[in-house]
């Protein structure tokens, strides 16, 4: 079977494309889903179970001075350790991940329609199936905004969607949890290093 073949039925497809374009405020989404993209597909029809738009990522304004001041002291002293040491590839990273941060501290983030399916889970321009997920799901809160966590076997191995509005999450959870899990891992460290770096170092 083609790789490239569409995955949802033609009613369930149209039917998608209807609420991608069932608003004004909702015409710069996406005007079709993304294609599956593995060999061996289910011997049964795909079905949309839920659907959903919600920004593409968490965002907290960062307009104080506070927060300005703080993040230039902490740059200079990131920049002057790295120079010590000559350390002078990591600075450039260093630097390129500060701006990056910053951009996205002052730039709203867009919206984006999330779709599950029997098939998988389709957000935005990806697609993850159900035969590549991991176990478990949980609820996370990051600045006031809900969010659902999913394990993935495909990098980055975390998949976070924020909810959007907040009936959203009951709905959400009926579906997934006919897929996974509910259960939340310990921190590892990774995690624990964020969250040590913001205790220690809060901007605000």
């Amino acid at each position: 079977m083609s790789k490239n073949k569409n995955i949802l039925s033609d009613e369930k497809l149209q039917e998608a494309m209807t609420l991608i374009q069932s608003g004004p405020e909702e015409q710069d989404f996406a005007t079709q889903l993304p294609m599956a993209d593995y060999n061996h597909l289910p011997d049964f029809s795909e079905e949309v179970l839920f659907t959903w738009v919600a920004p593409d990522r968490v965002f907290k304004p960062r307009k104080s001075n506070i927060y300005k001041r703080n993040l230039v002291l902490l740059l200079s002293l990131i920049v002057l350790l790295l120079i010590f040491t000559n350390q002078f590839a990591l600075l450039i990273v260093v630097l390129a991940l500060i701006f990056l941060a910053y951009v996205l501290s002052v730039v709203p983030p867009r919206k984006i329609r999330h779709t599950i399916t029997n098939y998988g889970i389709y957000t935005h321009d990806k697609f993850y199936p159900w035969l590549d997920r991991g176990k478990r799901y949980w609820w996370e809160e990051n600045h006031g905004q809900k969010q659902i966590v999913m394990e993935t076997k495909i990098f980055p191995y975390r998949l976070i969607m924020l909810i959007g509005h907040p009936r959203n999450e009951k709905q959400i959870e009926e579906v997934v949890k006919h897929y996974l899990i509910k259960q939340k891992p310990e921190a590892n460290d990774v995690d624990k290093m964020i969250k040590w770096w913001r205790e220690k170092f809060p901007l605000e």
